[in-house]
């Protein structure tokens, strides 16, 4: 089981998505999480054409028109089923065919730190609601600890 999570910075350019597939096929992931996406929904399948035809997948796109997260699973791996999303976040509960299960919460924070408050709200709601299960938070949270941290 391998798990890729990252920034993509837009998929909406052929060239990106190129480089997609090519950090699929190197990793070989079974579960991916994709943030800032940039792709609104109507382009949608610029995203969903980047993996094999018989995957799953959630997209924030009820929250914010540019689709900010995704998650993409195989389905030969994982049983999965959203339990919370919002512009900030999706969380999975997931099990392996093993039996092995857990939670991914997938995310791409506001970038004023205002915003960010529901975020943390969600994040504690969302581990007190699973309490008794492992829950690994992935992605771009926009928050820095200096600001010259800052790019």
């Amino acid at each position: 089981m391998s798990v890729l999570v990252w920034n993509v910075r837009g998929l909406n350019k052929k060239v990106r998505r190129n480089d997609l597939k090519d950090q699929l096929h190197k990793w070989s992931p079974s579960l991916v999480g994709l943030v800032e996406t940039k792709v609104k929904e109507n382009n949608s399948v610029r995203v969903t054409n980047c993996f094999p035809n018989n995957w799953q997948y959630m997209n924030n796109y009820t929250f914010s028109p540019r689709g900010r997260i995704w998650i993409v699973w195989d389905p030969a791996c994982w049983t999965c089923q959203v339990i919370s999303s919002s512009e900030q976040q999706i969380t999975i509960t997931c099990q392996n065919r093993g039996g092995f299960q857990t939670h991914f919460s997938v995310i791409y924070g506001a970038n004023y730190h205002s915003q960010r408050l529901n975020l943390w709200k969600k994040l504690v709601d969302i581990s007190s609601m699973i309490r008794d299960s492992a829950l690994a938070v992935l992605g771009d949270f926009n928050s820095a600890r200096f600001t010259c941290e800052k790019i």
